[in-house]
């Protein structure tokens, strides 16, 4: 019967602390492609992408030096870069997954440009927007 209390507490917590920022007027990025705001469920949103989508800067960074290099070189330099930036990605996306609730940084913005892997993708040209 206790468990089904704390259950129903987190639950409830959980779901003020998201409301909360709920009510942003403007959306996450402006027409310029600018930052705007964000809000907690946004940056959850974020941090969860960041870890599950963060081996796809593998094929992020190959491409990036695909532009410049021959593919073999790209090949194998995209393995080291992504390596690190799959590593910063998941890091990342930790921290915005346990600071949700807080606003740090400023109005929940992104600590990462691009904000997650999936615009890296679509900034690379892999994925298109709709």
């Amino acid at each position: 019967m206790s468990i089904s209390k704390k259950v129903i507490f987190f639950f409830l917590a959980g779901f003020f602390v998201l409301a909360q920022g709920l009510h942003a007027e403007e959306g996450l990025y402006a027409q310029e492609g600018l930052y705007v705001e964000d809000n907690p469920a946004s940056k959850l949103g974020r941090g969860i992408t960041n870890v599950v989508l963060s081996p796809g800067e593998y094929v992020v960074q190959t491409a990036k030096l695909m532009e410049v290099h021959d593919p073999l070189t790209a090949y194998f330099g995209g393995v080291l870069q992504g390596t690190c930036k799959m590593i910063e990605r998941i890091g990342g996306g930790i921290y915005e997954i346990a600071t949700f609730p807080v606003p740090i940084p400023k109005k929940y913005r992104p600590l990462m440009d691009p904000p997650t892997t999936a615009a890296a993708l679509q900034d690379s040209g892999i994925l298109k927007a709709n």
